[in-house]
């Protein structure tokens, strides 16, 4: 399910930009925790070079902060470019949003990590914001935990986010 939210909100600000007229959907909602935002950018970054993710903070904010597609994106998600920086901050602990660089896809779509959260719980964005207790937050941040799929079976990557993994 969390997979489902996730690419519904990526894919319909990437059809909202391609020309489609509707206006009224707020995608603000899913974006109410700066892990949620990182999250977010990151998988705009992913969707514009076929499922890569950057390998950097720097090249992140080089295509959110000068693309023309990522500059249209981010006004409809309600985020300010120039507030990239602060996104990085996590909002409870405020501490720097652990990110996992380079990932390939879906499959490995818990991406946005509070550093220290509160009182044992951490929040990771996988769609939207949820807390975990310090074991789960583990295997989330090393890839032992996959998101479901929208069926409720364990998330399988596709053929084609293997290939891009094999490169």
């Amino acid at each position: 399910m969390v997979r489902l939210v996730a690419s519904f909100v990526v894919l319909a600000a990437v059809s909202i930009s391609a020309g489609c007229p509707d206006t009224s959907v707020d995608f603000t909602e899913h974006n109410d925790t700066n892990v949620e935002r990182v999250r977010n950018m990151y998988s705009m970054f992913m969707e514009s070079h076929s499922m890569k993710g950057p390998k950097s903070k720097e090249q992140l904010k080089k295509f959110i902060t000068t693309n023309a597609r990522a500059k249209v994106l981010m006004e409809r998600i309600g985020l300010d470019r120039d507030e990239f920086d602060n996104y990085f901050v996590g909002m409870r602990d405020e501490e720097e949003i652990v990110v996992r660089w380079g990932l390939n896809g879906f499959a490995d779509h818990a991406i946005a990590f509070e550093k220290t959260g509160v009182d044992g719980m951490r929040y990771i964005a996988l769609g939207d914001a949820q807390e975990f207790s310090e074991e789960e937050y583990d295997d989330w941040f090393d890839g032992t935990t996959k998101p479901e799929a929208p069926d409720g079976t364990a998330f399988e990557p596709t053929e084609e986010e293997r290939m891009r993994t094999d490169q």
